[in-house]
C-alpha cells in the first residue's frame, strides 16, 4: 500500500488497503470465532466435567445409599434372627418351666404329704415320750422319804431330752435309809430304758434280797444288769456309773462306781479316821468349814473284764453337814467363754461358795450357774445333783 503511495496509485494502493482490511477482519474474525470454539469447547469440557463429576457423585451418593440399604438389611435379618432364637429360646424355656414347674408342683405335694406324715409321727413320738417321761418321774420316789434322817433336801434333775438316763432312789428298810444317784449308758431314749433297768435291780437287791451294805448293793445290782443285757446271741456293754448310801444312826456308809461323795461340814473333819488314798480333805483357811471328797471304784455297774470288790467308807454325820452325790452331767457341760468343760473342781467350788445357802436357794444358783455356763450351746447330758442337809 506504502509502495503505490509513493508512486502515487492511490486507486490500487486503496484497492490493496481495502483488501488488507477486509482480510485482517477475516483473519480477526477467524480467530474471534477459534476463540468462541476454543471457549465453546471449554464449557462443553467444563460441562462434560461437570456431569462426570455430578454422575460420580450420583454414583457415589448411589453406592452409599446401596450400602447402607445393604446395612440396614444385614440388621433387620441380624434383628429378625435373633428374635426368632429368643423366641425358640423362649419357647424352650417356657416349655422347660412347665415342665420343671409341673415336676417341683407333684415335688411339692409330695413334700406337703410326706411332711404332714413326719409331723404326725414326730406328735406322736412327742406324745409317747412325754407319756414316758411321766412313767419315769412316777417311778421317781418322793424326797419326803428321806425326812426321817435329814432335816432338808433337795435335787437337780435336769434331763438332757424329755426322758433322762439319769435318776435318784430311795428305799427305807427298817432303820436303814438307802439312797443312790445312778448316771446310765446313754440319754434320752436308750438312756431312759437302761435307767428302768438299773432302777429294778436297785429294787431287787435291796428289796427282794435284802441286800443293805452299799458295796453288796453294787455287786449285786452289777450281777442282775450284766445277766439282764447277755443272753446267747447277744450281749450289750450297757451300764450306770453310781453313787450309793446308807444312813444308820448317824453314820453313812457310801460305795461308788465312778460316782464320788462330798461332804461339806461347818467343822473339821478328823483325818486319822480315813483311809487317806481315798478321802480327800479340804480345809478352809480360817478352818470354819472343810470338805470331804471320797473316791469312787473306778469300775462300772455292768459287762467290765477287770471286776473286783468294791470299795466302802463310813463317816460319822454332824448336825449341818451338807451331802453331795450326782452324775457327771454338770461337770461335763461345755460352755463358758472358750466353750470348755465346767470340769468337777469348779462344780466343787460352786458347792463350797453357796454352801451357806437353803437347799432350795442351792439348787436355784445351781441351775442359774449352769444355764449362764451352757450359754447358747447344747446340753450335752443328763444332769442329776442330790443335795442333803443333816
Amino acid at each position: 500500500v506504502k509502495v503505490y503511495q509513493a508512486k502515487g496509485d492511490y486507486k490500487t494502493a486503496f484497492d490493496f488497503q481495502e483488501k488488507w482490511v477486509r482480510i485482517d477482519k477475516e483473519i480477526n474474525d477467524l480467530e474471534k470465532i477459534q476463540k468462541v470454539k476454543i471457549i465453546e469447547s471449554q464449557l462443553e469440557l467444563a460441562e462434560k466435567e461437570k456431569e462426570i463429576a455430578e454422575g460420580e457423585s450420583a454414583l457415589k451418593e448411589e453406592q452409599l445409599q446401596s450400602h447402607k440399604i445393604r446395612n440396614r438389611n444385614a440388621w433387620l435379618i441380624a434383628i429378625v434372627f435373633v428374635i426368632g432364637i429368643l423366641l425358640l429360646f423362649t419357647a424352650y424355656i417356657y416349655s422347660k418351666t412347665r415342665k420343671l414347674n409341673a415336676t417341683i408342683r407333684l415335688q411339692k405335694e409330695e413334700v406337703e404329704y410326706k411332711s404332714l406324715k413326719l409331723e404326725d409321727a414326730l406328735l406322736s413320738i412327742e406324745d409317747s415320750l412325754n407319756y414316758s417321761k411321766l412313767i419315769q418321774e412316777s417311778m421317781l420316789p418322793s424326797l419326803d422319804l428321806l425326812q426321817s434322817s435329814f432335816a432338808d433336801q433337795s435335787v437337780l434333775y435336769k434331763p438332757k431330752d424329755i426322758v433322762s438316763g439319769d435318776f435318784y432312789w430311795i428305799n427305807q428298810v427298817e432303820e436303814e435309809l438307802i439312797f443312790a444317784v445312778g448316771d446310765c449308758t446313754g440319754h434320752g431314749v436308750p438312756g431312759a430304758m437302761v435307767s428302768m433297768v438299773c432302777f429294778e435291780a436297785l429294787n431287787k437287791a435291796v428289796l427282794e434280797l435284802n441286800v443293805t451294805e452299799p458295796k453288796d448293793i453294787l455287786t449285786e445290782v452289777r450281777n442282775i444288769v450284766v445277766n439282764t443285757f447277755s443272753n446267747k446271741d447277744k450281749s450289750l456293754n450297757d451300764g450306770m456309773d453310781v453313787a450309793v448310801c446308807k444312813v444308820s444312826d448317824k453314820t453313812l456308809t457310801y460305795a461308788g462306781a465312778h460316782n464320788p461323795l462330798w461332804i461339806c461340814r461347818r467343822g473339821i473333819f478328823e483325818q486319822s479316821l480315813y483311809d487317806l488314798e481315798r478321802v480327800k480333805i479340804t480345809q478352809s483357811r480360817d478352818l470354819k468349814t472343810s470338805f470331804l471328797s471320797i473316791k469312787a471304784s473306778k469300775q462300772p455297774i455292768g459287762k467290765y473284764d477287770h471286776n473286783i470288790e468294791f470299795d466302802q467308807t463310813a463317816v460319822q454325820l454332824m448336825k449341818g453337814d451338807l451331802i453331795y452325790i450326782f452324775s457327771d452331767g454338770y461337770a461335763d457341760q461345755f460352755g463358758g467363754e472358750k466353750g470348755k468343760k465346767f470340769k468337777s473342781s469348779n462344780f466343787k467350788e460352786l458347792l463350797i461358795n453357796i454352801k451357806y445357802l437353803s437347799l432350795a436357794e442351792q439348787k436355784e444358783k445351781l441351775e442359774k450357774s449352769f444355764e449362764d455356763w451352757k450359754g447358747s450351746l447344747e446340753q450335752v447330758d443328763d444332769i442329776c445333783v442330790l443335795i442333803l442337809k443333816v
